[in-house]
């Protein structure tokens, strides 16, 4: 009787941590790399910058910023990422980890992509789940080039309904606990789309064929 109490309830607790994963959308932590290229935020469609110590916690808004979130945060229209490739099938997200080599770990507390309408009115946020995850490191060179891949999931299709309006508005809240005071930031990926090979991996490919080249002109020639 004891055993069949104990499995119930444990039933009931997997039953309850499952529900809100089932019916909402949810963004998850990947524990994959991804390997961009190029430095700078120009590079990446950059959403949500923060920068303090010893913790970050902010948010970008249609009508601004909050908290620590910096002037390099950006909120996106449904018609711009749709410009740009992105759909409701296809959109990931990056953390991109930007402290020194002495402090180069940080704790991701929370993420969130907040939506709003034409008026700015929200229609709803999705929530990164398993949070907190702790001691991440640095990925890749440069930054808001690299990092750690969030998966987005339409279970609900709060994300079907932001691409629906092109007038609608993308924004996004965080909080980083272990900071040193360099800027993290949260990107936009298209999923569809392989992470380019960084820089040093380009090169290293070139001088591998120019020596394969020299090679087969050697034999050639013997």
């Amino acid at each position: 009787m004891k055993r069949l109490a104990f499995s119930f309830v444990a039933s009931l607790a997997v039953l309850t941590w499952l529900a809100p994963c089932a019916l909402a959308d949810v963004i998850t932590f990947t524990n994959s790399e991804y390997n961009g290229t190029g430095t700078g935020f120009g590079n990446v469609t950059n959403v949500l910058s923060l920068q303090a110590t010893p913790s970050e916690s902010g948010s970008v808004t249609p009508t601004g910023t909050t908290g620590d979130a910096t002037n390099t945060s950006k909120t996106w229209t449904a018609a711009q990422l749709t410009a740009l490739g992105f759909t409701a099938d296809n959109l990931g997200i990056v953390f991109n980890i930007a402290e020194p080599g002495n402090a180069d770990t940080v704790d991701l507390l929370s993420f969130s992509l907040d939506f709003y309408n034409s008026s700015f009115a929200t229609l709803g946020s999705t929530l990164l789940v398993g949070t907190p995850v702790l001691n991440l490191a640095s990925v890749g060179q440069g930054t808001g080039s690299s990092g750690w891949l969030l998966a987005y999931s339409n279970n609900t299709g709060l994300l079907t309904t932001f691409f629906s309006n092109p007038n609608n508005v993308l924004g996004g809240t965080g909080s980083i606990g272990q900071s040193a005071g360099a800027q993290e930031n949260f990107f936009l990926v298209r999923t569809d789309v392989a992470a380019p090979i960084p820089e040093p991996g380009t090169l290293a490919l070139l001088g591998l064929g120019l020596f394969g080249m020299r090679w087969a002109k050697g034999r050639s020639k013997k």
